[in-house]
């Protein structure tokens, strides 16, 4: 399969919704999962590249036997950074809500793309090597890498899924609670 730009932005709207605070959302992910973990990237090693590059191949090897569905998955990609396609998907949107309502403030805006979790490795621009958000179509995980954060991402999933991300030595994981703490630091 091939990472390929998406004509539809609905697989999105499911987490598009006044009941996910955005910060939160860009960064941790939805809430309902059972576990919630963030990863940190190695910042202080001269040889960082490669031991990230090891990390997020690793984060994609524990993330795809925790979905049945490996070969339908969807990526957002933050407008504000050259996409690695030269075709960009439809643009969908994390608002700011008050008081249920959505605000006219765009939080955020994100490119859709469709592909497997091996096509994440398509993501190889900056320094971050995943997409600023990923999710399979059966929901079972979501990883979310906030533009914001140079230093980390979360990753919600089943208990056995963070278990293993917590366990793996390759990565750099501490388990957080959603909600206070989970998202912007």
């Amino acid at each position: 399969m091939a990472l390929r730009a998406l004509a539809d932005p609905s697989p999105a709207d499911w987490f598009v919704d006044p009941q996910y605070d955005w910060r939160e959302l860009v960064s941790i992910g939805p809430r309902g999962y059972e576990a919630y973990a963030r990863v940190h990237y190695d910042l202080d090693d001269d040889s960082t590249v490669d031991v990230n590059a090891i990390m997020t191949q690793a984060v994609r090897n524990i993330l795809e036997p925790f979905t049945s569905t490996p070969d339908n998955c969807f990526f957002g990609w933050w407008v504000g950074i050259d996409t690695p396609l030269q075709t960009a998907g439809p643009i969908f949107s994390i608002d700011e809500w008050i008081d249920g309502k959505r605000s006219d403030i765009s939080m955020r805006d994100y490119h859709l793309f469709g592909g497997s979790v091996a096509d994440g490795r398509d993501f190889e621009v900056e320094s971050l090597d995943l997409p600023h958000l990923m999710w399979p179509a059966d929901r079972a995980w979501f990883m979310a890498a906030d533009t914001d954060s140079e230093s980390w991402f979360g990753v919600a999933g089943t208990r056995a899924l963070i278990d293993q991300l917590l366990t793996d030595s390759s990565v750099n994981a501490v388990e957080v609670p959603y909600g206070e703490g989970a998202g912007f630091e």
